[in-house]
């Protein structure tokens, strides 16, 4: 473990507990030097106590060159903190990458658990490459501890995030984490190196998001006298109807509700001096997000839009309703109409209320009807028979395969 910091002390610790064998290496002596009389240089609850109980498997170091070469897995958790502008500062990532380039005499894993900027995964293998070492492989392993509750967080709470090109590298970090695992409280997912990256970022900032939005809303029930702590209470049983594993991306929100009613709470609010500037930014994401759809159409096509036909599959703003309000569908049709674009609509039930809109484009009789010599087919609504596509019958009827 390099890095004698928050995540390398208390990931260090219970990878011990777990049972292996681990050593904490640093360049700061002064740190390891206290480490080794049994002084933290942190405070976390019972991270002392887990580091006594593993004495015999923990081992503090600064020799990180030594310890480089006679490991099996590199874990990395050295700082990265932010610069003045809030890019990332890789001073110290940089350099224990050239450590291990210099140091490193046969094949390791390495596992990346600090918190770096998307594109640090192909970045370490292009730079271990370009400096002569070539027996390696990276994976992604971000930590999602907590200051407080880090040792319960790790033991019962925490996912197991592993990223990487090569799944016998994976399977070498998963084993690590085994007795998690096989309890099966802890789940693990298993993706790419990129994908890891973002979730760290992700997970990080939803908390940010929902925390932030709170704190609005005590301004909101402050200047009104309604209790904030009520609200947050009848916010959270919306987690029952739209469970946050259930999100998926889609062409942008519709509908009769979440437009409108964001709106009108944006509205109120202004009117009474408190601003609720993200859920500004939520409305605005929306509105550049269906712009971005557009932006796909064009980008598919090369930018060669004359004469082009899309096919729409599904107008209604969600499956299961005749419902066009706000639909993603309309700002779709009219971008379409005004790039010249001919447009074949399909949906099982929205077609005639769409056809009050936009009468003048062609409202297919099937799907199949729909992508016939299509240049770009678009899936808007997830109902269930468009979800059931064919794909080879797709290929077969558009003039395209986009």
């Amino acid at each position: 473990m390099i890095g004698a910091g928050y995540v390398g002390l208390v990931t260090g610790a219970a990878l011990a507990e777990l049972g292996h064998e681990i050593f904490i290496v640093d360049i700061d002596e002064e740190k390891i030097n206290a480490l080794n009389n049994g002084q933290l240089p942190i405070y976390e609850p019972h991270l002392k106590e887990l580091i006594l109980r593993n004495r015999e498997r923990i081992h503090f170091s600064c020799d990180v060159g030594q310890v480089i070469t006679d490991s099996t897995i590199i874990l990395i958790a050295v700082g990265t903190p932010s610069k003045v502008d809030g890019s990332t500062n890789m001073t110290a990532y940089e350099a224990i990458l050239k450590t291990i380039a210099a140091h490193a005499t046969n094949y390791k894993i390495i596992c990346v658990k600090s918190t770096v900027p998307m594109g640090t995964h192909d970045f370490t293998i292009d730079y271990l490459k370009r400096n002569d070492y070539h027996s390696f492989d990276v994976v992604s392993n971000p930590e999602f501890l907590r200051e407080g509750s880090a040792i319960n967080d790790f033991f019962h709470v925490n996912p197991i995030v592993l990223g990487s090109r090569s799944c016998s590298a994976i399977a070498g970090i998963k084993q690590l984490y085994d007795p998690l695992i096989q309890s099966n409280e802890i789940p693990c997912i298993e993706t790419d190196g990129s994908t890891a990256e973002v979730i760290k970022y992700s997970w990080n900032s939803f908390a940010a998001i929902r925390i932030g939005f709170v704190n609005e809303l005590a301004r909101v029930c402050t200047k009104i006298d309604a209790d904030v702590f009520q609200v947050v209470k009848g916010m959270s049983l919306n987690e029952t109807l739209l469970p946050t594993s259930q999100l998926k991306p889609g062409p942008g929100f519709g509908g009769s509700c979440l437009p409108k009613d964001i709106e009108s709470f944006i509205q109120q609010t202004d009117e009474i001096g408190v601003h609720l500037n993200i859920l500004k930014g939520v409305a605005l994401s929306n509105q550049l997000h269906k712009r971005w759809v557009m932006q796909l159409i064009s980008s598919a096509l090369d930018n060669n839009l004359s004469d082009k036909t899309v096919a729409l599959l599904g107008l209604s703003y969600k499956p299961n309703t005749d419902d066009i309000r706000r639909s993603p569908a309309i700002d779709i049709i009219e971008g379409c109409l005004r790039q010249k674009i001919k447009v074949r609509a399909y949906d099982p039930q929205a077609m005639k209320n769409m056809k009050t809109l936009f009468p003048s484009i062609y409202y297919a009789t099937s799907v199949n009807d729909a992508l016939l010599n299509a240049d770009i087919v678009l899936i808007l609504t997830d109902w269930d028979e468009i979800k059931q596509l064919d794909l080879v019958q797709v290929k077969k009827l558009l003039r395209n395969n986009i």
